[in-house]
């Protein structure tokens, strides 16, 4: 019978012939992990229940390991990940092509940020629902777009679903509301309005002062920016990760927007 190529990386080979890293001290153990790119890091822990266990627990310390690999070799990816989410989590979701709904690998799946998911092009088909058809099929479109964040698949929002699950998931919490409690429910767990949230945060930061006492940032300055301008033209929920995008953009073109105006 024709032995067929293994398929087990280099990281895997090494640990299964010398399992060194089940013995070394912490501290060492701690600096190799430090210098594994992010997917040779999600490679050791799959090699061994032992380094599975110790890969996957909370503490800061390894978070901080994985938040390491993804800030040395996931450049780009420079924001924390999404509420409650693991460094882990997060940088199987940036790297892994893999559909939460189908499981298949490989299938050009793409992250829809809102939900925090992987998804292939057939299961959003199954699973998803796009904002025109709502009507056809929930009696309940405006609680759906108000108290759900709709996902994309690009940045021009061409396309905007809400996902089947999530549907179900509020139809049944509503059952469950008493009549007499709804507004306030519905008030409370309506999604937040982003012109609202944006000029919220902007009113803080123009509050914020110096080391010599003045103020750091001027309202119709920041009013001049593009990064301003178009984050009001866009309709996805604001979120804590859109804000420190937005204010490290604003504090990079206020600059600019100076020295253009001198």
């Amino acid at each position: 019978m024709k032995k067929t190529k293994s398929n087990v990386s280099t990281i895997d080979s090494e640990i299964f012939s010398n399992p060194f890293l089940l013995t070394v001290p912490l501290e060492l153990f701690i600096k190799i992990c430090k210098d594994l790119t992010s997917k040779d890091l999600l490679s050791l822990s799959l090699t061994c229940k032992t380094l599975h266990h110790d890969l996957l627990c909370d503490s800061k310390l390894i978070q901080e390991i994985w938040c390491s690999a993804r800030l040395n070799y996931i450049p780009c990816r420079k924001l924390p990940p999404l509420r409650g989410m693991s460094e882990k989590a997060y940088i199987k979701l940036l790297i892994e092509d893999k559909c939460l709904f189908c499981g298949r690998t490989r299938c050009q799946s793409k992250i829809f940020w809102p939900r925090g998911i992987r998804c292939c092009g057939p299961c959003l088909k199954v699973h998803a629902i796009e904002h025109n058809q709502l009507g056809e099929t929930y009696y309940r479109t405006n609680i759906i777009i108000q108290l759900i964040p709709f996902a994309t698949s690009n940045k021009h929002q061409d396309h905007q679903y809400y996902f089947r699950d999530q549907i179900m998931e509020l139809e049944q919490e509503i059952k469950n509301v008493r009549l007499e409690d709804y507004e306030i429910w519905r008030e409370r767990n309506k999604v937040a309005d982003r012109r609202k949230i944006i000029e919220e945060k902007l009113d803080a930061m123009c509050q914020e002062i110096d080391e010599n006492g003045n103020v750091k940032f001027h309202r119709e300055i920041i009013n001049q920016c593009k990064s301003f301008n178009n984050s009001l033209n866009i309709s996805r929920p604001f979120t804590e990760r859109c804000w420190k995008r937005l204010r490290h953009n604003l504090e990079v073109e206020y600059d600019l927007q100076i020295k253009e105006n001198d």
